[in-house]
């Protein structure tokens, strides 16, 4: 269990409350529960007989440690003379202070004790490192829940509101607020101020613990001592071992009892026999369930949440958009959000796109690409091209022309493949990723569809370098130049799907551009919002546009189509994504996979290992049990959802070691015998 611990303002006595905080939870502990710890980040002001902050927390306990009655570790992180705000101290001596490094101290002081405490400087918003990397980014990266800490004092309402929206706005979970009363009350007004305070306190937030701390004088560890007392006397017995209030046994059961009558899940039925997980919150790669386990999401919300859950920058972006619309129709309209997003999109993308069209859903965008291929034959004159080539073990989506493009015989449409327009399906390429194929003979096998049928197709669908749904087979990056050198010669459109390959997930921002091939349409979603509201896009080229015009319009219009919200959430994922720091950790997590789930093809029930990018993929020769899976899985902390015998995950780009490590030590001990 952590806490962070911070303030209204600076010299509201968050260091005094930590200490405290600190003595309170050492003396209700038990003796063998672990070692607990208190920790400043940073700090400022700090040199030759100043009392640093550490020194406060040394005191609260001094007569504890001096038995050796518990183990407890105090420290700070990083130290800066200047006493002044943290980026300015640190460049003040010609340095930075860098976020990531100072996470991952954070994180493993975190995961080694059974308790920490860890003192913020200043506000939520205190910036670190500039304005790129504050407080609240701070938590909300460490996932762990907020003390607030106020002085008890005249006109700190407004600074307590001000600071709890924000904190709402961000969704940081606070654990108490503590009205900290700095200074001795010297008239009974004041006194009656502070009480009032309390009070209005308590009424905003009621389902907040809110602690009232009267002025305690003496010398510190008197102070701090005395501070314990109230602390003890007013905080929940069982504070400091409490997860996020589970919902109420009654309301739960009956909301379950609904979804089980009333809602269906995807590919489920009402029968089902599995019920699923109620999740109350999600933040980072985690997700909170109702009864107050947390898990870690390997597959990031079907591959979409690529950034991890709730990031604030995106939600910013969503919540100022809110404030002047939320939706306006697209036809004969446009707002800055959709233009915008084009203009982020075109500086991506391969060159030759520069048409955009929006889309609600990636089922949506393929749907789109199909009218486009159809209309730009018809623009082109030729009436006749009224089909499309697609791959065997392809997957492109619910909808019906979509189901069409999915493989027939093995995909999990068939049932359907009596009303589905008829395509044609080439051999699935053989020849896996990263090795070379031998290009004339891969020609002799493809190249024969192409002269029977090339008058007749509109369009070759494919998922670039990894078929996902469709089992996540990873072929030779050379099948795409093949595949587009053919569709050059037989005037046939390379269409794209890259739903679930693209912004980085194969470790290029496109998985085209591991063959160095520009499509003529190109299908994008998923990971485009960063997971958070859905929308697509098709794009295409001049070319293919201008044909299409001569048809006439494009015959398609989604109500929501270009949605100002959604809009707005894809342009800060991409400029996430145009930060770039999504290639280091994509390499990172493709070598951890590597590492961790090579040695599973020594399992006589493993018949391949595949990992690429941020996709690490065992497959196993018999079907998975999904829900027993999915219940070993819960239990060891992690979300994975497998389906036939591939077990797969595809976690968010901000996942660390340590959560990779449960990740893959839960695929391995249900493999285990």
């Amino acid at each position: 269990m952590a806490f962070f611990v911070t303030g209204t303002d600076t010299d509201v006595g968050k260091t005094q409350i930590t200490a405290a905080l600190l003595r309170h939870w050492v003396i209700s502990a038990n003796s063998n529960d672990g070692p607990i710890a208190a920790i400043k980040p940073i700090q400022t002001g700090y040199g030759e007989g100043v009392a640093s902050d550490v020194d406060v927390y040394r005191l609260a306990i001094a007569d504890m440690l001096v038995n050796r009655q518990r183990r407890v570790r105090v420290g700070c992180l990083r130290k800066f003379r200047a006493a002044c705000s943290l980026h300015l101290a640190a460049a003040l001596e010609g340095k930075t202070i860098a976020a990531e490094p100072l996470l991952e101290e954070l994180r493993v002081i975190v995961k080694s004790h059974a308790g920490t405490l860890i003192e913020g400087a200043g506000g939520i918003l205190v910036p670190i490192n500039g304005l790129e990397f504050t407080m609240a980014d701070l938590v909300a990266a460490l996932d762990i829940p907020i003390v607030l800490v106020a002085p008890n004092r005249v006109g700190v309402l407004n600074h307590i509101f001000l600071t709890m929206a924000e904190l709402a706005r961000r969704a940081l979970t606070v654990a108490a607020i503590v009205l900290n009363q700095v200074s001795e009350e010297t008239s009974p007004e004041e006194l009656r101020y502070g009480e009032d305070n309390v009070d209005q306190v308590k009424s905003r937030f009621p389902s907040v613990p809110v602690i009232a701390i009267p002025f305690c004088p003496g010398e510190t560890s008197v102070r701090v001592g005395a501070m314990e007392r109230h602390l003890e006397s007013q905080l929940p017995a069982n504070f400091f071992t409490s997860k996020v209030p589970a919902l109420p046994s009654e309301k739960s059961t009956a909301a379950l009892v609904f979804d089980r009558e009333h809602l269906w899940h995807p590919y489920e039925d009402l029968a089902r026999s599995s019920p699923p997980l109620p999740v109350v919150s999600a933040r980072g790669a985690y997700l909170q369930l109702a009864d107050g386990r947390v898990l870690i999401d390997g597959i990031s919300s079907w591959w979409c949440a690529i950034h991890g859950y709730n990031h604030p920058r995106i939600n910013g972006t969503i919540e100022k958009q809110l404030r002047s619309m939320a939706h306006v129709m697209f036809a004969g309209l446009t707002h800055n959000p959709a233009i915008e997003l084009g203009q982020r999109l075109l500086a991506m993308a391969p060159r030759k796109l520069q048409k955009i069209f929006y889309a609600d859903s990636g089922s949506v965008a393929v749907e789109v690409a199909m009218k486009m291929a159809l209309q730009w034959a018809r623009g082109m004159g030729d009436f006749k091209k009224q089909r499309f080539f697609a791959l065997n073990g392809s997957y492109h989506g619910d909808t019906s022309g979509a189901m069409s493009l999915c493989d027939p015989a093995e995909g999990m449409h068939r049932r359907f493949s009596k009303i589905l327009p008829r395509q044609i399906f080439l051999p699935r390429p053989g020849v896996p990723f990263g090795q070379t194929i031998d290009q004339a003979l891969e020609r002799q096998i493809y190249e024969p569809f192409f002269e029977k049928h090339a008058t007749e197709i509109a369009g070759f669908f494919l998922e670039p370098i990894a078929q996902c749904a469709g089992g996540f087979w990873f072929y030779s990056a050379d099948y795409l130049e093949l595949f587009r050198n053919l569709c050059d010669e037989y005037d046939v459109l390379f269409i794209a799907d890259e739903i679930a390959t693209g912004f980085g997930r194969t470790g290029k921002l496109f998985a085209c551009e591991w063959a160095d091939v520009e499509p003529d349409i190109l299908c994008i979603g998923k990971g485009l919002t960063g997971g958070c509201m859905t929308l697509a896009a098709t794009l295409t080229t001049e070319a293919v546009a201008s044909a299409i015009a001569r048809d006439g319009p494009l015959m398609h219009g989604p109500t929501y189509m270009a949605n100002p919200l959604a809009c707005a959430a894809a342009c800060a994922s991409l400029d996430l994504i145009a930060e770039g720091t999504w290639r280091k950790k994509t390499r990172s997590i493709e070598k951890f996979l590597r590492d961790k789930l090579a040695p599973l093809t020594a399992h006589a029930n493993v018949a391949d290992v595949r990992v690429l990018g941020s996709m690490g993929v065992v497959e196993v020769r018999d079907s998975v049990d999904r829900p027993s899976f999915q219940r070993h899985c819960v239990d060891h902390g992690v979300w994975l959802r497998p389906f036939a015998d591939i077990i797969y995950t595809m976690p968010a780009y901000i996942i660390g070691d340590d959560q990779l490590e449960k990740i893959t030590a839960a695929i391995e001990n249900w493999l285990a015998p």
